[in-house]
């Protein structure tokens, strides 16, 4: 573990993505951030995708494939074939030395 943030039931998921992500930069490498769909939102996919980092984050079914940005290729893809998606964000072995998982 390289970043911990603990919270209330009552916070947004979705805005505590940036300060852990900043924080395991400093000590790891990771090329993926794996995450729930609390953090499905259009300023954490920009945001990974500016510090260069792979969105691995589970997306709303009801998701609108026509979303646009950083989101939208993510959007696409879990939709259209989820267990393809499942692999490609996990690879073989789980991907376990890549991802920073939130």
């Amino acid at each position: 573990m390289v970043s911990l943030e603990v919270s209330d039931g009552r916070t947004n998921d979705g805005e505590k993505l940036v300060p852990p992500v900043r924080e395991a930069k400093k000590k790891a490498r990771g090329k993926k951030v794996l995450g729930d769909s609390g953090y499905d939102s259009h300023e954490n996919f920009e945001f990974l995708a500016a510090c260069g980092i792979g969105a691995a984050l589970k997306v709303w079914e009801d998701s609108n494939p026509n979303c646009g940005g950083e989101r939208e290729e993510v959007v696409r893809a879990y939709l259209k074939d989820l267990s393809g998606w499942k692999e490609r964000v996990m690879g073989s072995g789980g991907g376990r030395s890549t991802l920073l998982r939130v």
